[in-house]
């Protein structure tokens, strides 16, 4: 069957317990799990994203100390399995997608973080999500331009299927990107919000919503996203390497070197996204959204998505101080949301699922092999193609009519090989007939949706280890977006019990199947 969803972890998925009475953390030390009291209130499930938390990554920090395995953030979650996503785009909003349908990106449809757009800026791409008919709603409301939609999600996700079955359960969805966002909220949220970074506030869709709650407004108020704009950070924990190390990004004035001021950057609000004050303040949100929303009656989902973990990567390293310092603060804000959960819900009164959109590479300048060339920059291989690259994406600026169009632009797929570290750069036919194609690797075809392939897209496989640049500063930082073990391999955590044992590396997709079992949903 084309594009088959992976279900090979079933067995793993029958040793479960994710309906009521399944074990469930507890305060105190040492860690433990219990049997929960019958209850007649729906579940409250918490969904967690910690945006570009690679395994190897989770376990370097978890080995160094920086995560203390007795913390009561992530060490409130004491079951751990390491999964694996089986398709090469590995980027974010593909990932989120994954996380909440249970589907792969050929079957939920959405394939890149951006797509070619004639009314966008910078270069012609915007957001997978971007939809021309919402508006972006903001705490004064309605405001000017174009916002983003679940409309290209070809599959239902959790929070729908959950809105089918319970209308009344509350669904409130946060992070700092759009693409995070509604992924988890789905179409119907009773409350869905992420940063506008040229705004400096936060937003919503017209597509999602007419208002946000006047709460949102006092939670995170202009004085108070301000005053953490202006406010310096400083490390919890000194660290004795190289803090400027090479191949760190300066994002327009935010430095590389410790103390950091988002007020310092050219866009203070871009700025933002990679400081812990983001998540602070996402943590405020959580917390505003669970005091406002029915969840104790109603039950409901509350899933919130870290974005700053993947911004500090993308500037900085995932090895660097910046990234070690964002996870050590992370860790203190996820013991502040369940200490606020267990002080309104009580210990064990609520379920958390935790796991990762992707992984990411290290700086090529750490690696051990000193891959200085890893960095494919978007805009040179689109100059060079005659194509706009929308990673992993390639697509010719002028249709390709004739056979001699055709062959032309494939032509000049060799001497962009010569020039990028490119391994592959495979055609829409051969991804239009992956199942039936040897030639295709099976990552590929699992990332390739039918909307880019109609459109004529190319897919561009980079070598191992290498990279479309993300732009935030060209020329420094890393990403991710391939096939490797460090972009595809994830730690889930869960307070859910899970048979550990039970092989190696299942599909993220088991984070929707925990998702729908904890809210007793029907079977994916």
């Amino acid at each position: 069957m084309a594009f088959r969803q992976c279900l090979s972890v079933l067995p793993l998925f029958m040793a479960l317990g994710c309906a009521a009475g399944a074990p469930a953390v507890v305060g105190g030390e040492p860690k433990t799990t219990s049997t929960k009291p019958p209850t007649a209130r729906p579940p409250i499930v918490v969904a967690l994203v910690v945006d570009q938390l690679a395994q190897w990554v989770y376990d370097a920090r978890v080995s160094d100390g920086t995560l203390a395995a007795d913390s009561r953030g992530f060490g409130r979650l004491p079951h751990h399995v390491r999964a694996r996503y089986t398709y090469a785009a590995t980027d974010t909003a593909p990932g989120h997608a994954t996380l909440f349908t249970g589907a792969l990106p050929a079957v939920h449809g959405i394939f890149a973080n951006e797509w070619p757009n004639s009314s966008a800026e910078h270069g012609g791409l915007s957001s997978i999500l971007f939809d021309g008919s919402a508006r972006p709603i903001t705490t004064e409301g309605l405001g000017t331009g174009t916002s983003s939609s679940a409309a290209r999600f070809l599959v239902p996700t959790v929070a729908d299927r959950l809105h089918a079955v319970r209308p009344a359960a509350p669904i409130v969805a946060l992070s700092l990107k759009d693409r995070a966002t509604i992924a988890a909220a789905g179409r119907t949220p009773t409350l869905a919000l992420w940063w506008d970074p040229q705004r400096a506030r936060w937003v919503s869709s017209s597509a999602l919503t007419e208002r946000l709650p006047a709460w949102v407004g006092e939670v995170a108020s202009p004085a108070k996203i301000d005053a953490l704009l202006m406010q310096s950070w400083v490390e919890l924990v000194p660290g004795s390497d190289v803090d400027a190390a090479a191949g760190e990004g300066d994002l327009g004035g935010y430095g590389t070197v410790f103390p950091h001021r988002c007020a310092a950057a050219k866009v203070p609000g871009g700025a933002f996204r990679a400081s812990p004050f983001a998540d602070e303040m996402l943590v405020d949100l959580a917390i505003g959204a669970v005091d406002h929303a029915p969840y104790a009656t109603e039950g409901g989902l509350l899933a919130i998505s870290f974005s700053t973990n993947d911004y500090l990567g993308h500037l900085f390293g995932p090895e660097s101080r910046e990234a070690r310092d964002g996870l050590r603060r992370l860790d203190r804000q996820l013991a502040r949301l369940f200490d606020a959960l267990d002080g309104r819900f009580g210990a064990g009164g609520y379920e958390v699922v935790l796991s990762a959109d992707h992984g990411v590479e290290p700086l090529p300048e750490r690696r051990g092999t000193k891959m200085q060339n890893a960095r494919i920059d978007p805009r040179a291989l689109g100059d060079q193609l005659g194509a706009t690259v929308a990673d992993p994406w390639i697509l010719p600026r002028k249709p390709l009519v004739t056979a001699a169009d055709r062959a032309r632009f494939e032509a000049s797929f060799l001497a962009a090989r010569a020039a990028f570290p490119i391994a592959h750069i495979y055609a829409p036919e051969e991804l239009a007939h992956c199942t039936e194609s040897s030639t295709v690797p099976r990552s590929v075809c699992e990332s390739a949706a039918k909307a880019p392939i109609a459109a004529g897209a190319y897919y561009l496989l980079p070598q191992p280890g290498a990279f479309v640049d993300t732009l935030y500063v060209p020329g420094f930082g890393t990403s991710h977006g391939t096939d490797t073990a460090n972009n595809q391999e994830v730690p889930l955590l869960t307070t859910l019990a899970v048979d550990e044992t039970a092989g190696n590396s299942p599909s993220p997709t088991i984070y929707a199947t925990l998702l729908a079992r904890a809210l007793r949903l029907p079977p994916l």
